[in-house]
């Protein structure tokens, strides 16, 4: 999957001029303005269990809907004795 279809960008976009309080701090848009709220990065199946096994982690468990668009993956942590963790002989 490239990296211009494995991410997308979440905007709020102001319908009309608003201004509106959070956390006691005053905000203001303007009509057309945007917030950018969120990056959602997806990732295949395959990616996922790479950068699990890169973190140490083996997946355990795997779960897919009927057409394959969404994955649920469960890992356990690989255990290492003290000198494969140091990296010593």
């Amino acid at each position: 999957m490239s990296p211009r279809v494995s991410r997308i960008e979440m905007h709020l976009r102001a319908r009309y001029d608003v201004q509106f309080r959070v956390a006691d701090c005053s905000f203001s848009m303007r009509e057309g303005e945007t917030i950018h709220t969120e990056n959602s990065y997806k990732y295949t199946v395959r990616d996922v269990r790479l950068l699990l096994r890169a973190g140490g982690w083996n997946t355990t468990g795997f779960w897919t809907d009927p057409d394959g668009y969404f994955a649920v993956l469960s890992a356990q942590r690989v255990q290492i004795d003290s000198a494969q963790e140091y990296g010593a002989d």
